[in-house]
């Protein structure tokens, strides 16, 4: 439901839990965010996988 968020981030990037992913779109939509912190080995319009790491 809802516009999909335009991703900032790529395969590759290195982000840290909370980061921002990906923007909410104009109108109806929601921002995503890293669950865990890590890096991007793919981002789509379904979702995120991130390679997690120790902390």
């Amino acid at each position: 439901m809802g516009k999909p968020a335009h991703s900032v981030k790529q395969a590759g990037d290195t982000v840290e839990r909370g980061e921002v992913l990906a923007q909410a779109a104009e109108g109806l939509s929601a921002q995503i965010h890293a669950s865990i912190s890590g890096v991007v080995t793919e981002i789509t319009e379904r979702g995120a996988r991130i390679r997690g790491r120790k902390e």
